[in-house]
């Protein structure tokens, strides 16, 4: 695996700020923990991802807001690799069920030909509704 370069450091630190809201300055003892994070194979991908996730899980009361502390979930590349885990469980279940319903074929009525029986249960169904509205209590069903 390549060293990661300062640069790469500077811009997923900023990326945290822009995420998570905390305005924390980059030193180097925060440079260093950047560098072990990415030296154990995590990349900005997984940043979004983990950080979307706990969002949501901290909207619905499931987890605490201090889960996107910075010594939480950068400083501990254990708990993170475990909310990346998390993280992509749930992402997988929301595609799985996720999909797109297939569209009803259009009903097609041939030119002259009409649906005789939908009709006259229309027609009885307001009928029968008529009647109730001006206060007849019989009710004639089929």
């Amino acid at each position: 695996m390549t060293t990661p370069a300062p640069d790469q450091i500077e811009a997923l630190h900023a990326l945290y700020v822009r995420l998570t809201g905390f305005n924390l300055r980059l030193d180097m003892a925060r440079e260093h923990t950047w560098f072990l994070w990415m030296r154990a194979g995590f990349t900005e991908a997984d940043l979004h991802l983990v950080v979307y996730y706990l969002k949501d899980e901290i909207k619905n009361g499931r987890r605490n807001p201090g889960a996107l502390k910075f010594s939480n979930l950068i400083a501990n590349p254990d708990y993170f690799e475990e909310d990346l885990a998390l993280a992509r469980s749930a992402a997988d279940r929301a595609a799985r069920f996720h999909i797109q319903p297939t569209p009803p074929a259009p009903h097609k009525i041939n030119p002259g030909q009409q649906d005789t029986k939908k009709i006259s249960t229309i027609i009885a169904g307001l009928s029968q509704l008529k009647s109730i509205l001006a206060g007849d209590t019989k009710k004639d069903q089929p």
